[in-house]
């Protein structure tokens, strides 16, 4: 690990005394003791498990297999491959060291579908891989062949306030645009992403350079695009608000005062800075804070823009 990420992990860690890994279904035992490898790095325990930290590992055995390249990837409770452990990890730690030394603690109630046992109950069935006429009746009889405004327009008539789930985020923007506009009729695609381009001396020969097809250049506008958004955190491109919209939040900001992943509210309003108060026409960039009401808070919150700047070749990126 390089020094300043190594430095950044031990600082983020030096007051921590658990460690906690969800969705460890997802997690092979390869990636297991690489966190560990890390955590000894990070803490200058070398020859101990984890950063001598104490480790909570959360999850469903039963339900999604470790997210890898490789097919069949073994979970984090089998063993690597002899060699490629020595490869990976030489004499850091003996093999299968990494959790032989963890408890296993049921958990048997269901809290999230508990006001829907029903639906529960067919979830742990399947789980274990039975599937009976009365479970294929059930999910049958919540089967919609409708188009994504249909099942929107659906939702709302049916249950009000609703959380769509999609298999893809290409239809969750569908949704959100759907949402926007059902409240107003006109709304504002606001770009949340400006490039700077930096000065660059031109050079011209006889020959061109490069051979650029059509094909090619999108290759290329593609590939841009997929690069910016890895270094722009998560933060969509393009963000859809209007006055009425729900919002969920989808990092944990304020544990204490409930801002975490999953909290819900609606917007009250745009705020804009003072200066362009007169203006017809307003720009991502003067909007100085958003407020939401969240359902948990009586008083509304300002939510202020977050910057992230990044270099891409030679533009520097401002992500709002």
């Amino acid at each position: 690990m390089a020094t300043a990420k190594l430095s950044s992990l031990s600082e983020l860690i030096k007051f921590a005394k658990l460690i906690i890994i969800d969705k460890i279904s997802m997690v092979s035992s390869e990636l297991l003791y690489t966190i560990s490898l890390r955590l000894n790095d990070a803490t200058g325990c070398k020859y101990l498990l984890f950063g001598n930290l104490n480790v909570l590992l959360l999850g469903d055995l039963m339900q999604l297999p470790p997210v890898c390249k490789e097919i069949e990837k073994p979970m984090f409770y089998k063993e690597i491959n002899e060699l490629k452990f020595k490869k990976i990890f030489k004499d850091t730690f003996l093999r299968r060291t990494a959790f032989i030394g963890f408890r296993f603690r049921p958990l048997t109630i269901n809290v999230r579908q508990k006001e829907d046992p029903i639906f529960g109950n067919a979830l742990d069935k399947i789980r274990f891989g039975y599937l009976d006429d009365e479970i294929k009746a059930l999910f049958d009889s919540r089967r919609y062949e409708l188009n994504l405004s249909e099942l929107y327009e659906l939702a709302c008539y049916e249950h009000g306030d609703s959380v769509i789930m999609t298999p893809k985020n290409d239809m969750v923007k569908e949704v959100n645009k759907l949402i926007v506009m059902s409240y107003n009729d006109l709304y504002v695609k606001k770009k949340l992403c400006r490039r700077i381009e930096t000065k660059k001396e031109a050079r011209y020969g006889q020959l061109p350079m490069v051979d650029l097809s059509l094909e090619k250049i999108g290759g290329i506008i593609k590939s841009f695009q997929k690069h910016s958004k890895k270094h722009g955190n998560g933060l969509e491109e393009d963000l859809l608000l209007s006055e009425g919209s729900r919002v969920m939040l989808r990092r944990n900001k304020d544990i204490k005062k409930g801002f975490v992943n999953g909290a819900r509210g609606t917007v009250l309003k745009t705020n804009v800075l003072p200066i362009v108060e007169l203006r017809k026409k307003v720009f991502v960039l003067d909007i100085s804070s958003i407020s939401v009401k969240f359902d948990h808070l009586n008083d509304s919150v300002n939510v202020v823009p977050y910057k992230i700047k990044f270099v891409i070749g030679s533009k520097l990126v401002v992500k709002i």
